[in-house]
């Protein structure tokens, strides 16, 4: 199993991103969810070791 550096660095980015993007469209669908930096923050590190772990768990699985 290799698991190229980069590409799980650009995963991490990624992850991050992701988790802050979907508070945001969370809240535009449902008006009553209120986005803090709280949740935007909990979004975003739970996208960073999610995606990550996918990644992970995909080159292990060839």
């Amino acid at each position: 199993m290799e698991i190229n550096v980069i590409t799980l660095m650009k995963a991490i980015i990624g992850g991050a991103g992701l988790g802050f993007a979907l508070p945001g469209g969370l809240s535009f669908l449902i008006p009553a969810f209120t986005v803090t930096a709280g949740i935007a923050y909990s979004f975003a590190l739970a996208g960073a070791v999610a995606l990550p772990a996918l990644y992970a768990a995909r080159k292990s699985a060839h």
